[in-house]
């Protein structure tokens, strides 16, 4: 008798795990057949209003920018006079960003230089990628997407602001994934570390916002998914203080 409950047992229980495989592997079929007929309709939306929008389309996938190009995109977005027509907004917004705006005065920008040479130090042969001169303070970006700092690198560009400004100056280092530099002997409240899904995204986002000009916000689109793409995410900070 107990032979038989154990055997019946055992067979209610091999019925049941079937029963409920059987039931798993429907649910399972109608959910990418749901899902397939979601992502259908999704293709088909997508392909007509990709007619108008075309939201694949990046501009940076053909031009491949290198860390040369990145820079000479900065300065033109830096440049009060650039090509891009805004004026001092884009200048402005940055200062906002990087908490920087009651000590740097847009009244009293005057220029922005690209390969800035080193000429207040004995190694003249450095340049800094750019700096932005407000008569007696300044501003200097270095800028390393991908790339780590040369040997004294950071050291030289600090000496030489420091010996053009005296104390009123910010050395950026603008990391590719928020790595620190290595070339600073001692700590300094003048050196600050942004990356570029950091900072330089918000900065981005708020020049798209206030840009009056279509051309220029469209650039600015494709250059912030370009960023979201290329480089991890990272929290700002200022490494010393």
């Amino acid at each position: 008798m107990f032979e038989k409950r154990l055997v019946s047992f055992y067979k209610g229980a091999i019925q049941k795990k079937e029963d409920y495989l059987k039931q798993f592997d429907t649910s399972i079929v109608n959910y990418y057949k749901n899902l397939e007929y979601r992502l259908n309709i999704f293709r088909l939306s997508k392909s007509n209003t990709d007619q108008y929008i075309a939201s694949d389309f990046n501009f940076f996938d053909f031009i491949n920018p290198n860390e040369n190009m990145l820079s000479d995109i900065f300065s033109e977005l830096l440049e009060v006079n650039g090509k891009h027509g805004q004026g001092s907004l884009f200048l402005s917004l940055f200062l906002n960003i990087t908490g920087l705006s009651s000590s740097f005065k847009i009244s009293e920008f005057k220029s922005i230089f690209r390969e800035d040479p080193t000429c207040y130090i004995n190694n003249m042969s450095r340049r800094i990628d750019i700096t932005l001169d407000f008569g007696n303070t300044g501003i200097g970006i270095e800028n390393k997407p991908w790339a780590t700092d040369q040997i004294d690198q950071l050291e030289d560009y600090k000496n030489h602001l420091k010996k053009k400004y005296r104390s009123n100056f910010i050395l950026f280092y603008l990391s590719g994934d928020g790595h620190k530099p290595s070339s600073i002997r001692e700590h300094t409240s003048n050196i600050k570390i942004i990356s570029y899904n950091g900072h330089i995204k918000k900065w981005l986002n708020e020049c798209y916002k206030e840009s009056k000009a279509d051309k220029i916000r469209w650039f600015l689109h494709d250059f912030i998914s370009y960023i979201e793409q290329t480089f991890p995410s990272f929290t700002d900070e200022v490494i010393y203080d």
